[in-house]
């Protein structure tokens, strides 16, 4: 049983002609702790609204979020609202998809905001936070208290309390305490360095610009009102933030804009710490390195003041640094830092920033992942309360993964288990490297299972019923070992020419594999996207069945294998036996000889039709046909 997670729910002025129905629902279905009604000037409306949806919108350009909170008022009123605060004392979490992609929610709250949403007329005449996250967020920024303070400083009642304040730095910051409180409880950040004199000894002339390591930009500058002091230069993150009528300057690095590597910032967002002051710093060892960076490489000179900060950071931190090592010596120590940790030395997006290459190529650098290959991919996956960073290189002959654990490790872990079969690539080495692990895997030639429309080979029975019953041996051999995949779907399914010269199915990514006894999974969101199971449970089996239907659940011949295959992947009596005996089963069936049907043969014509001249002429000749029938 989950704990008890406390909900917002806004009935806004449009949609109050059905609150009294849904306060009654929500008052049978939960615990209401309190009613608000909220009133806001006019004026200041579109910028309360911005500031409460700036997470959903992060996306979105600013001209595109000013237009969507345009429409949203006209849509939902701007007038007296209500707040209703309740407690779910049992909450069901699954992933669903939101405004902010797919995303793991409560939903017994999220069933009622969309019941309550067609209710109203459908639209978004009515919000309600989805998970804790979102909730703490809410409630921060409308009540100035966090959800584990909230039943401390609002008593339960049931009367009606009437709210005229706007949300947090709407239309101006109080203070920079007021402002951290915010970030806080909004997004990751830290202050990267010159901040022993916040929040209470800052002084804009004495001081100059803070500097913020942000996870979003966008999301940075929406929920805290930043202007840019550079409209006509986009690569310029210098912001104005108005705090109690002051334009305070601060920088925004930003995940992924190469002011550090982005392993490095990721790692230095996650080491975070929260300072006496209440607001997040870096970690003792992530603050010197980054300080020793910023002189070094982003500075035409090391100035004695960042020589003597340096010296203390390093004393407290067990670093042999001290402000008379040369600048040979100094190179050496933030070399040997990066190479420890597979840092790239990278050049900013923001090109005001210095970028000393003489330091660089004085140090005589020789940077661990000069030799990774080519960049593919660059992600962060989340679970509620974790990141997980992944960088993927190719190289002509392997495809190396530097990641978080698990990943990495787990790629090592279970390929392994598997090395003797030939429907998973090989594991060709495994370190450590600072923080993450790094695993070379075979790279295995074959296109991805989302072109199987383009391979005229593949569109024959025999073509068809050989690569099932691959997939289905591949699912036994899954079984046999007790692991499951959790993210089986198209893009993670190779096809490749085996030795009889038959088309058969390779998988990867198991960087967020189990095996069925692991006690403690790890699951981000997103995890198997609409290929896995709609609940909390996992199944390969079923993944594969979705996979296939996706793709060939048109032809009336494959109809039976894949609804069998969904019957056994929905299972979840089944024994490790009985599973590898019913997919035997199955894959039995596929040797008897079946007569095509019309559709069938239609289906096959399409098929290798498309493969063959390409979609856009087959398209084309349908529709000529047409007209020439007509």
């Amino acid at each position: 049983m989950n704990e008890a997670l406390i909900h917002i729910l806004i009935v806004w002025s449009k949609g109050k002609s059905h609150l009294q129905a849904i306060s009654q629902d929500i008052s049978n279905s939960f615990n209401v702790l309190n009613t608000f009604q909220f009133s806001w000037k006019e004026e200041l409306f579109h910028e309360n609204l911005k500031r409460f949806y700036s997470h959903s919108q992060k996306d979105k350009t600013e001209a595109e979020f000013d237009a969507i909170i345009t429409g949203k008022i006209e849509h939902c009123g701007s007038d007296d609202f209500t707040v209703l605060i309740f407690e779910d004392e049992n909450p069901k979490f699954e992933n669903r998809k939101t405004s902010n992609g797919i995303t793991t929610v409560n939903t017994n709250v999220f069933d009622k905001k969309a019941k309550f949403r067609a209710l109203t007329g459908g639209g978004h005449k009515i919000h309600a936070s989805d998970n804790y996250f979102e909730s703490n967020k809410d409630i921060s920024f409308l009540l100035n208290t966090t959800l584990k303070d909230y039943k401390n400083n609002y008593k339960q009642t049931s009367k009606t309390i009437n709210k005229k304040n706007n949300v947090l730095g709407v239309p101006f910051w109080k203070s920079i305490d007021e402002l951290f409180f915010a970030l806080n409880n909004s997004l990751e950040y830290v202050v990267l360095r010159n901040f022993d004199c916040l929040p209470n000894d800052y002084h804009v002339e004495g001081h100059g610009d803070i500097d913020l390591l942000v996870e979003h930009l966008n999301y940075t500058k929406y929920i805290t009102g930043a202007k840019t002091a550079f409209p006509d230069l986009k690569h310029r993150v210098y912001h104005y933030i108005n705090i109690n009528n002051e334009e305070v300057p601060f920088d925004f690095r930003y995940l992924g804009d190469d002011y550090y590597d982005k392993k490095w910032e990721f790692n230095i967002l996650k080491n975070r710490q929260l300072s006496d002051y209440n607001f997040y710093i870096p970690d003792d060892k992530n603050h010197f390195y980054s300080l020793l960076y910023h002189a070094y490489v982003q500075k035409r000179h090391i100035a004695q003041d960042y020589k003597i900060k340096l010296e203390t950071i390093a004393e407290r931190s067990d670093i042999n640094y001290n402000k008379t090592l040369s600048l040979k010596e100094t190179g050496e120590l933030l070399n040997q830092f990066m190479l420890q940790n597979g840092y790239q030395y990278s050049l900013p997006k923001d090109f005001s920033v210095h970028f000393n290459k003489k330091n660089i190529e004085f140090s005589n650098i020789q940077n661990v992942t000069t030799n990774l290959g080519t960049l593919i991919t660059s992600s962060t996956t989340r679970t509620e309360n974790e990141s997980f960073f992944t960088e993927v290189y190719q190289t002509p002959n392997s495809i190396i993964k530097i990641a978080s654990f698990p990943v990495s490790h787990n790629e090592n872990r279970f390929l392994n288990t598997l090395k003797d079969s030939i429907y998973f690539p090989k594991v060709l080495s495994f370190s450590k490297v600072g923080d993450y692990d790094k695993v070379e895997i075979e790279k295995i030639n074959g296109v991805s299972f989302l072109e199987i429309n383009n391979i005229a080979s593949f569109w024959s029975t025999s073509g068809i019923n050989d690569f099932i019953k691959d997939l289905i041996d591949m699912l036994i051999e899954l079984n046999n070992n007790d692991i499951i995949h959790r993210d089986i779907r198209p893009n993670n399914i190779l096809v490749v020419s085996n030795d009889r010269g038959k088309l058969s199915p390779r998988l990867i990514d198991f960087g967020w594999s189990v095996y069925n006894y692991d006690k403690n999974k790890i699951t981000p969101v997103g995890l198997g996207d609409k290929f896995k199971l709609q609940s909390d449970r996992f199944s390969d089996i079923y993944s594969v069945a979705l996979t296939l239907n996706e793709y060939i659940g048109k032809f009336d011949f494959t109809k039976k294998t894949i609804n069998s295959l969904i019957k056994v992947g929905l299972d979840s009596s089944l024994s490790k036996d009985e599973t590898t005996f019913k997919l035997s089963k199955i894959k039995e069936q596929l040797n008897k000889k079946n007569k095509l049907s019309f559709n069938d043969r239609k289906q096959f014509a399409l098929k290798k039709g498309k493969a063959l001249i390409g979609v856009k002429n087959v398209t084309k000749i349908m529709s000529f046909l047409k007209r020439f029938k007509s």
